[in-house]
């Protein structure tokens, strides 16, 4: 009973249909984190139904699991949906809901077993799932950079606006969202590092300010590498560089923006965003005229 409702949900009338299912009712990590984030930011915020552009929102029907990592909330808000639907159409089971629920993710498990059969798209999740946690990681790297610092000089404002700012973002505004040596040039050429255009510049050279204290922090005081594995090497060209295809995150505050961005949207895609009051972006260039980076 309960696969018999789950299969229209995903489009599925036949066993062959499965194969179908990643390409047509999926929800890639890095969409069911924008979603998170902008439920958790936005959840006190009085008339926030609507999420800005781009981030989708958990629907029974039809049905885009999160394959890439099955453990992830949006398959939880999913199986809540589920579990409401299911009695709304069988209220006269004798299952319960705990049981519609397991039954649920066990269908979820079958289904993704049948999917990463296939080489090419158990490649592609793993590679989904290493992205996102490239973000994860970058996070925590300038996260540590700024306590360390903090550690040292509590009461300088640049590292205390600095703590600000790494509170404002989260693992999706880390990195971009693909690396482009995946395309042409090979792992061992450098990345084109792709373009965001919602975000201000002021913003962007504080995060690569951080990357360069990490970068400083792994040499040995002779200046050599530690050991360790080599770097990703990316490479910025604006001319070339194509945009990321991120949706922009909710609530940051204002001047987190690119200005020319925000003035072009439309009234009501900016009252969607609810950007915060401007503070300061932090500004590294003294410490870098006092110590070489």
């Amino acid at each position: 009973m309960v696969r018999d409702f789950l299969k229209p949900l995903l489009s599925i009338s036949r066993d062959l249909d499965i194969n179908l299912v990643i390409d047509d009712h999926n929800t890639t990590l890095e969409a069911a984190g924008a979603y998170l984030d902008w439920k958790n930011r936005m959840h006190p915020v009085e008339g926030s139904d609507e999420p800005p552009p781009g981030i989708p929102i958990p629907k029974l029907n039809p049905m885009q699991p999160c394959w890439a990592l099955l453990k992830h909330p949006w398959n939880s808000t999913l199986e809540n949906l589920f579990v409401v639907g299911f009695f709304e159409k069988h209220g006269d089971t004798s299952f319960d809901a705990e049981d519609v629920g397991k039954h649920f993710q066990d269908r979820l498990v079958a289904i993704r077993a049948v999917l990463t059969k296939s080489p090419e798209r158990l490649s592609a999740i793993q590679t989904e799932k290493r992205r996102y946690q490239r973000k994860v990681t970058l996070l925590s790297i300038r996260e540590n950079v700024v306590l360390h610092h903090l550690e040292a000089e509590a009461n300088n404002q640049t590292w205390l606006d600095a703590f600000e700012m790494i509170q404002h973002l989260n693992a999706k505004d880390m990195s971009s969202d693909k690396s482009d040596y995946e395309n042409e040039s090979g792992p061992l050429n450098p990345a084109l590092v792709r373009r965001n255009v919602t975000r201000s510049r002021a913003l962007d050279q504080a995060l690569q300010d951080l990357d360069a204290f990490h970068r400083h922090g792994l040499k040995t005081p002779y200046g050599n590498k530690r050991p360790g594995g080599t770097l990703h090497n990316r490479t910025r060209n604006p001319s070339r560089a194509l945009e990321s295809t991120k949706p922009p995150s909710p609530l940051l505050p204002l001047n987190y923006y690119n200005p020319s961005w925000y003035t072009n949207l439309e009234p009501r895609l900016r009252d969607r965003l609810r950007a915060c009051d401007a503070v300061n972006i932090p500004d590294f260039r003294p410490f870098f005229q006092q110590v070489p980076i």
